[in-house]
């Protein structure tokens, strides 16, 4: 990272905050960041989040005008708009969806007037697959900011697909990336971090509780229907294939609409199955555990909050977080390519 004085730490704002998880990225790499202003119109997400951070301003809906009027300029912003128009998973409505879908145009109405230094924006890969064309939307829209008073493209600005199986996590979560960087303030080429060597995946055993086995008759009659019948279809399926769900580890997405299972890393964490523990750990003949989640997040054992919202809702917002390492990844790419003033 470039050296920094620490009477000079950048300023980080954000919109759909959730936990914040730039200031957890930027604690990982070691930046001093001053946390300006965050955005969440979840009333428990609030809670937990004026716990874990102290903002100088908390806006509680990006819709409404005191946000886009109010909120300052900062080096560094982040939007993780709603995910689940976009998503495979979801109803696919898109933009179509007035009350989640449209966030994103509030985001880019907040980078238009503000004008941050750098800016992040992320959402899953729906956004390419199901719709390329608000993807298309979004980059013509950023990519057509002028500097004031003449044709010079304010921004640079890029977009990947990146899945945090590449950075160490055991979790396959993919997800768009839109980097943006203001041109007046580049000192060098951005680059992807999948670009250059990525952290190895690490074993499940980094962040799973591997001496808590479960007996696996009580713990069954804790799920319902839909968790029974998708545990019993992927153990059949599995040892099909000739593998063993008591001795190898694998991790069910049991609440899901059909059997989904993978080995040595879990499914995709969603903020409706992190809420209702819906993930099943074969070996250990139980459901995952909602501080395990917070793990397999890349988010720091050391601040797991205790008692500050009830544990389905800090599951909801366990699913919902950008995972911790793959963020820091491209904030320290975007960082080293930028001198801040």
């Amino acid at each position: 990272m470039p050296k920094r004085k620490r009477s000079q730490p950048l300023t980080f704002g954000s919109a759909c905050s959730g936990l914040c998880a730039e200031l957890f990225a930027a604690e990982y790499l070691g930046v001093e960041a001053t946390a300006i202003f965050a955005c969440d119109n979840d009333k428990h997400v609030t809670t937990l989040s004026k716990q874990l951070w102290q903002h100088k301003f908390y806006y509680n809906d990006v819709f409404e005008d005191e946000f886009v009027q109010n909120a300052p300029c900062v080096d560094f912003f982040l939007g993780g708009f709603p995910c689940g128009p976009f998503s495979l998973q979801g109803l696919g409505k898109g933009v179509n969806d007035e009350a989640q879908g449209t966030v994103v145009y509030r985001l880019l109405m907040y980078i238009a007037r503000k004008q941050p230094t750098t800016f992040l924006l992320e959402n899953v890969k729906g956004l390419l697959t199901a719709h390329p064309n608000v993807l298309l939307e979004v980059m013509t829209f950023l990519r057509g900011l002028k500097v004031k008073g003449s044709k010079k493209p304010l921004y640079t600005v890029v977009w990947a697909c990146l899945n945090s199986r590449d950075f160490g996590l055991p979790q396959n979560r993919e997800r768009i990336f839109v980097v943006g960087l203001k041109n007046s303030h580049k000192i060098a080429d951005f680059s992807w971090p999948i670009s250059v060597p990525c952290v190895k995946m690490r074993s499940l055993s980094c962040f799973l509780d591997m001496d808590d086995v479960g007996n696996m008759v009580s713990n069954m009659k804790k799920l319902n229907k839909t968790e029974l019948e998708n545990i019993r279809k992927s153990y059949q399926k599995i040892k099909s294939e000739g593998g063993s769900p008591a001795k190898q580890h694998y991790v069910l997405n049991a609440g899901g609409t059909s059997p989904q299972y993978n080995l040595n890393y879990s499914p995709c964490l969603t903020r409706t199955r992190c809420g209702s523990k819906g993930y099943w750990l074969s070996w250990l003949n139980r459901p995952m555990k909602t501080h395990e989640m917070w793990a397999l997040q890349g988010l720091p054992k050391k601040s797991f909050p205790k008692e500050v919202v009830s544990e389905s809702q800090l599951g909801k917002i366990i699913g919902n977080s950008i995972p911790i390492t793959m963020l820091a990844a491209v904030m320290r790419n975007m960082f080293e390519a930028c001198q801040f003033r």
